[in-house]
């Protein structure tokens, strides 16, 4: 959908929210930036300030999984100014019907179409839900909450107001090869991904499904491309070399041929961000959820948080519309040989099996599937052992 179409839409919902207090940009700079004389290693970090000096920009960011069978992609997209801190933004996920679901679980996704709002005021993140209300994730929420959705704060940072990997991941790039320039006055900086930065690229499901051995040797080509002007205009992170790995120890992935991360800038000064949340629509999130693992078994809630799991929900009685119903908690503390992360996921499948067979058949769902969520998990090995430590929450679907 058109960035444009999303926020007409938004300001038509939102028409009277009060705008954040906004400073004065600095003038529009010309001709080649005095950050080309800096030393190369601070040249990417000050083109970082410098676009922030512009006021406001429209950005994308895309997680593209190429194959044959139709690119999987996720994309974010909207306007952010740097200068009140705020941002509009809306995600879609979209997988072609030709793709395993296995390999939909690997990714981390719910579904294989999906589309969310989301907004930035005062570095505090906010979702809008089905219903049109916002849900507001606070920078002062408490740490046991935080335990279950401090990674939707991740959405803001010191290096955008709505950030995503590649964000900070740029801030932090350190060339030490000079640029290739090109005739339209373009920069492109090079440096290397460490690991850490290629596991923070990944959907953090995956980072759970790879062996250590394998994240620690990953590596990748970033590239970052400057404009005259000192701003940033667009990161790439080509993760074919990755992606190689990841086909070795999931079998899911094997249809895949290209995976790459894109973080593009444009519409500097004319990006202000429309339709920002406020007044009486907002629901404070830490108010009105809970922790599928703190749930009673019984109880039944909706999942439209915003976030790409179902840690938390929002309870609801269940004669009402519900699309989760929790059933059982299970924990594992014991040594396991040969322990994998999946191996754990079976033993709560198995153990959760056990507990669906003796649950009041209303709690039970129509085609007889459940699944098992993790609430935390362990796994240490060492001296001929694996010791497993999880907890897993069991439940149903209902939608």
């Amino acid at each position: 959908m058109a960035v444009a179409a999303l926020l007409v839409a938004l300001a038509a919902c939102e028409a009277g929210a009060d705008a954040p207090a906004r400073k004065t940009a600095s003038p529009k700079p010309t001709g080649p930036h005095a950050l080309f004389k800096r030393p190369l290693r601070d040249q990417v970090h000050a083109a970082g300030r410098a676009t922030k000096e512009v006021g406001n920009a429209h950005f994308r960011s895309t997680l593209r999984y190429g194959s044959a069978r139709g690119d999987i992609v996720l994309t974010e997209e909207g306007d952010q100014d740097y200068l009140t801190d705020s941002a509009v933004a809306r995600t879609t996920f979209r997988m072609p019907a030709a793709h395993p679901r296995g390999l939909l679980d690997d990714i981390g996704e719910e579904s294989r179409t999906s589309e969310k709002n989301f907004a930035v005021v005062d570095s505090d993140v906010y979702y809008r839900t089905a219903s049109g209300r916002w849900l507001r994730y606070s920078r002062g929420m408490s740490q046991e909450f935080s335990e279950n959705a401090s990674h939707m704060l991740n959405r803001n940072a010191d290096a955008a107001p709505y950030s995503v990997p590649l964000t900070g991941i740029i801030a932090a790039m350190a060339p030490r090869r000079a640029p290739q320039v090109r005739p339209d006055g373009i920069r492109r900086y090079t440096a290397p991904l460490t690991p850490a930065d290629i596991q923070a690229l990944l959907p953090e499901q995956l980072d759970k499904l790879l062996p250590d051995r394998a994240r620690d040797g990953l590596t990748a080509p970033l590239t970052v491309d400057i404009d005259a002007q000192g701003r940033l205009r667009k990161a790439t992170a080509q993760l074919d070399g990755v992606l190689a790995v990841l086909k070795k120890h999931r079998s899911s992935y094997r249809g895949l041929t290209t995976l790459r991360a894109e973080y593009t800038l444009s519409g500097f000064g004319r990006s202000s961000p429309k339709g920002l949340p406020g007044g009486s629509g907002v629901d404070d999130a830490e108010k009105v959820l809970v922790a599928l693992k703190s749930a009673r078994p019984g109880a039944c809630g909706t999942t439209d948080t915003g976030l790409s799991g179902i840690s938390l929900m929002r309870p609801v009685d269940c004669a009402k519309p519900h699309d989760v119903r929790v059933f059982a908690h299970v924990s594992f503390d014991e040594n396991v040989p040969g322990a994998t992360y999946d191996k754990a996921m079976d033993m709560a499948l198995e153990a959760c099996d056990g507990k669906y067979g003796s649950m009041p058949r209303a709690w039970r769902s129509s085609n007889g599937d459940f699944w098992a969520h993790e609430d935390a998990y362990d796994l240490w090995i060492g001296s001929g052992e694996s010791q497993l430590v999880a907890d897993y929450t069991c439940f149903t679907r209902t939608s």
